[in-house]
């Protein structure tokens, strides 16, 4: 079993989607998430929160994010709103079939993360 854990501060995202705008948007996450985000009350909330799973989760896998594309990472979330990882590309043949868990939780200011694979 191995963790990763990851936490974001809110303002840190903010200013990166302020600055960058789509350019940073497109490159980190799938138009799902987007969708998602947008319809919260505070999206940024919402970016930093699936921005933290994801980092999580590469932590987890032990290859840092920076070997692996974001958007092989999807947050989603289920009926009930439990967030789950969909995993494609490179980040899947390296996950093989370990199964994982995420959990996130944020304030207005951070959003963090902890995804378990087994």
């Amino acid at each position: 079993m191995t963790v990763g854990i990851d936490i974001v501060e809110v303002e840190r995202i903010e200013g990166a989607i302020e600055k960058w705008g789509e350019r940073f948007i497109n490159k980190i996450f799938l138009p799902a998430e987007v969708v998602h985000c947008n319809s919260k009350r505070n999206p940024y909330v919402c970016f930093s929160g699936k921005f933290a799973a994801k980092e999580a989760f590469s932590k987890a896998l032990g290859t840092g994010i920076r070997k692996l594309s974001w958007k092989d990472i999807e947050v989603t979330h289920n009926e009930m709103g439990k967030p789950y990882l969909i995993i494609r590309g490179k980040s899947k043949r390296i996950l093989g079939d370990r199964k994982l868990d995420v959990s996130i939780s944020d304030t207005d200011n951070l959003a963090t993360a902890i995804v378990i694979i087994e």
